[in-house]
């Protein structure tokens, strides 16, 4: 991958250039562009390793070359391409908003950009919020006021990011 760009104020969302080799079936000898655009759309809203997130859209696909390769024993047609990708990439330290879509004893389920989660275990939130059997929620210990209500938008910091079958746990 070549050069970032975007990731302005800690976002989450950030723009790259990237270079990738895609390998085709040979059977799409002469529709190249087919087989690009289909290959290319695998990659959208899964986690992508080369491009360190999950790629939300793609755009400026160009080809390196204008034939294809086939290399070594692999079969397949081989593909230089270049292409600008948005993905959502975030890193532990930063901080986040999410909304409440789900809460538990022992944690707090959250929806980042309205489509991925995002989970606060009970040992990462305040000893100041309890969760109350009684009321069947998390109560603020100094006020006895309900708090994180699904609906609510709540900020917070990113401790760890897991990946695991393309998809991303924070």
């Amino acid at each position: 991958m070549k050069g970032r760009k975007g990731d302005s104020h800690g976002s989450c969302v950030k723009e790259v250039r990237a270079s990738l080799i895609l390998s085709i079936p040979a059977s799409f000898e002469g529709q190249e562009d087919v087989a690009i655009d289909r290959h290319m759309s695998t990659f959208l809203m899964r986690f992508v390793p080369e491009l360190g997130g999950i790629a939300l859209a793609y755009w400026n696909l160009r080809k390196k070359e204008e034939s294809a390769r086939i290399m070594y024993d692999n079969p397949q047609l081989h593909i230089p391409v270049t292409a600008s990708f948005l993905l959502f990439a975030p890193t532990p330290g930063q901080r986040l908003t999410g909304t409440i879509n789900q809460r538990g004893f022992d944690y707090v389920a959250l929806l980042v950009l309205g489509t991925f989660n995002a989970a606060i275990p009970v040992n990462m939130i305040s000893g100041r919020f309890r969760f109350d059997e009684y009321r069947g929620g998390w109560v603020d210990s100094e006020t006895s006021e309900s708090v994180f209500q699904v609906g609510d938008r709540v900020s917070f910091e990113v401790v760890s990011v897991d990946v695991s079958r393309d998809i991303i746990s924070i």
